[in-house]
Formats: C-alpha cells, sequence, structure tokens
C-alpha cells in the first residue's frame, strides 16, 4: 500500500528504513553541520524569515557540489567549510530528483509562486526572485530617463580626468 508521505505504511515496509540506526547514527556530527548550513543559508536568502528551503532561490546544484568538491577540506568565504554545502547541495539535488520520481515535495521548502514577494529596499522596487539582469536593465532605463530631464544633456569631456566644470554640448 502506498504512502502519501515520505514512508511506506507499511510496517515491515518502513522497518527497512532505518532512518535513525542507517543515517542519523552514521551521521550525526555532518547532519548538525548541514542544519547550521541551512541556517546561514537561510539568514543570507531570506533575512528574517522562518527557515525555509526557498527553492527558486538557486537550482544549479550539480555545478555547485563540483565547486565545493574541488575546494573540500577548506572553508569558504563565509567561513563554512566547502564539504558542508557539498553535503547539503547533495542532499538538495537528491531530493529534486527524489521529488520528480513522484516522492511528495520537502516540507521545508517553498517554490517561488509561495514565497512572499518582498522589495529588495525601498529605493529600487524589484522583486527578490527577480533575474539580475533584469533589475540592471530597470536600473539602466530608470537611469536614462532621469538624464533625458537633464535640462542641458550630460557633460561630455575633453581629457582623460573629467572636467566637471565643462564644456557641455548645449
Amino acid at each position: 500500500m502506498a504512502s502519501k508521505g515520505v514512508l511506506p505504511t507499511e510496517a515491515d515496509q518502513r522497518k527497512n528504513i532505518p532512518i535513525v540506526a542507517g543515517v542519523i547514527d552514521y551521521f550525526s556530527a555532518a547532519l548538525a553541520y548541514v542544519a547550521q548550513i541551512s541556517k546561514a543559508g537561510n539568514d543570507q536568502h531570506n533575512p528574517g524569515q522562518p527557515l525555509h528551503w526557498a527553492r527558486g532561490k538557486s537550482t544549479d546544484h550539480a555545478d555547485c557540489i563540483g565547486r565545493h568538491l574541488m575546494e573540500r577540506g577548506t572553508f569558504d568565504s563565509d567561513g563554512m567549510r566547502h564539504s558542508g554545502k557539498l553535503a547539503w547541495r547533495a542532499l538538495a539535488l537528491l531530493q529534486e530528483e527524489l521529488e520528480a520520481a513522484g516522492a511528495p515535495h520537502s516540507r521545508g521548502s517553498k517554490f517561488p509562486q509561495e514565497e512572499e514577494k518582498v522589495p529588495i529596499c525601498e529605493d529600487v522596487k524589484v522583486i527578490r526572485h527577480e533575474p539580475a539582469t533584469d533589475i540592471l536593465k530597470k536600473l539602466a532605463q530608470e537611469r536614462y530617463e532621469q538624464d533625458a530631464k537633464v535640462p542641458y544633456g550630460r557633460p561630455t569631456f575633453t581629457s582623460e580626468k573629467p572636467n566637471l566644470d565643462g564644456p557641455y554640448d548645449l
């Protein structure tokens, strides 16, 4: 009998999945470290929000696994072990593969359509999961529109060092 949860409903089948004896007891320190990676990542990517896996924020798990594997045994710029980040990415990749094969979504996941859309800052009215290229295009367009409102146009410079006193195109 199939279950809608992660584990089977049949007792004999559940006993063949030793979560504690076969995973937690084997890798307790590593799992605790991966939990720290989850917390640090949430604090970085979802400041002020409850702990969750923001599924739309970073999806290049295989490439990140390769990068962290190359740097194994050392620490990343944030002071966290590359091997810990590698383990987190490997779990994320496996979770997504299992979900694609029919496993239920993890309880700690939030997908982009579920996430609250919060402006990054008051001045730049963009949404967190908006691609950086779109943000840059909007900023460039806003700057262009602001420059178009300047009555005398933009200054032109006649030397390597900008001459802020002129001459200007009039």
